[in-house]
């Protein structure tokens, strides 16, 4: 069973509203933008996200899980 085109529709829009407001924030002549010390935090959340994220992390030398099993 495939969604009605309303509920398509408003999901459409929806992601449209997010898009737009994310766009607010990274376009530098919009007022409300990022500013550099902003910009500097982003990276750092990005970069403790993707380090936390990664799979080797948390893990003993030699790739075995606690608990024995992968």
């Amino acid at each position: 069973m495939r969604p009605r085109i309303a509920d398509r529709l408003i999901a459409l829009l929806g992601a449209l509203v997010g898009l737009a407001m994310v766009l607010m924030k990274f376009v530098p002549f919009v007022p409300g933008s990022f500013s550099g010390w902003e910009w500097l935090v982003l990276g750092l959340w990005i970069i403790l996200g993707t380090l936390i994220g990664h799979p080797w992390i948390g893990r003993p030398r030699g790739g075995q899980i606690v608990g024995g099993k992968r």
